[in-house]
């Protein structure tokens, strides 16, 4: 009897220990929020243009690779459950090459978050991998952005 109450207690130890494990899993961890937010405040530098300057092809390119990433992140954890719009103000003196360079440094911190938490699981490490792909593409959009802008205002001198 002494034995079957024993067993009876280890496998109850284990088994909270076990769903309390599988629970972390399922919550967000502080990375990824942080990701996430740098990921929307990215987005945004990259959205913003003057009145009757429409965003280039490279542009809207990084706008969808970043949003590919903020999916792969939520995916990946839980949805912060935030809306695009909820990120700091973007310095409204600054010009299109000024506000792409944060962009890019956003992005930056936001790969670093990601790399984090990419561990936590294969399938987490995959959506994660993703996540990485996606700012990756959208780095390298905002730099052709970067360099078309440059030699736009370089012609236009």
């Amino acid at each position: 009897m002494k034995k079957l109450l024993r067993w009876i207690a280890v496998a109850g130890v284990v088994s909270l220990s076990l769903s309390m494990a599988l629970g972390e899993t399922h919550r967000s961890h502080p990375s990824y929020g942080r990701a996430l937010a740098e990921l929307r405040y990215a987005r945004a530098h990259v959205s913003l243009h003057a009145p009757g300057v429409p965003p280039d092809e490279n542009e809207l390119e990084a706008i969808q690779e970043i949003d590919k990433a903020m999916q792969d992140v939520k995916d990946a954890s839980e949805d912060d459950g935030k809306n695009l719009a909820d990120h700091p103000l973007i310095e409204a003196s600054w010009g299109r090459v000024e506000r792409l360079q944060r962009a890019l440094a956003l992005l930056d911190q936001a790969h670093g978050n990601i790399e984090l938490r990419q561990q936590d699981s294969f399938l987490k490490g995959l959506k994660a991998n993703s996540a990485n792909q996606h700012v990756a593409k959208a780095r390298e959009a905002i730099e052709r952005a970067m360099h078309a802008s440059r030699q736009s205002s370089r012609t236009h001198q």
